[in-house]
């Protein structure tokens, strides 16, 4: 992914990147493989939502952070049918709103904050614990760039949404903290 982000910034003429949200199919010797991996990277994506999702939601459920109601599970696979309800629901409310982007702000600062944190708690973990030993041998300061990269980014593409994000998180964690769940 950085490797096709730099030959694009030093390739292809930046007002193309700015004005055609289809720039690729534009530069593709063969759009239809342009075509063709969007539509696989949207169908892997969505059915990674729709398997993944509703199982987080239940047993975050289970964990007592959002009503027991999602944790409900059914059948002999204990199948979370109402997590996939109100993950379908929810999904709808997105696509109502009709502008991906708007939708996309709020997204990207979320993973970007997930990405952000995993970094930092490699960091920590690597730093204050003896016995954290990954099979991988990566230096302490790739975490600790990491995280600092997320949030410098973060703010870059738009504080706004940053510090919205941020408070979202903030409230979850004093809720989740408030609890007292161990």
């Amino acid at each position: 992914y950085l490797t096709l982000a730099l030959v694009f910034y030093f390739f292809v003429d930046q007002q193309l990147l700015l004005t055609n949200y289809n720039f690729l199919l534009t530069l593709a010797w063969l759009p239809l493989l342009v075509v063709a991996g969007i539509w696989g990277a949207t169908l892997s994506s969505a059915l990674g939502g729709i398997l993944g999702g509703p199982r987080i939601i239940q047993k975050v459920a289970q964990d007592r952070i959002v009503p027991g109601l999602l944790g409900r599970g059914q059948g002999i696979n204990n199948e979370p049918r109402i997590a996939l309800i109100f993950t379908f629901i929810l999904a709808e409310l997105g696509v109502l709103i009709g502008d991906l982007n708007a939708i996309a702000r709020v997204v990207t600062m979320f993973y970007l904050t997930a990405y952000g944190f995993i970094n930092l708690s490699f960091a920590l973990e690597k730093w204050a614990s003896t016995d954290f030993r990954p099979s991988f041998r990566i230096s302490l300061w790739v975490g600790v760039v990491g995280f600092i990269a997320c949030f410098a980014i973060m703010f870059r593409l738009d504080p706004l949404a940053m510090f919205l994000a941020m408070a979202i998180l903030s409230l979850v964690y004093f809720l989740i903290s408030r609890r007292k769940l161990h």
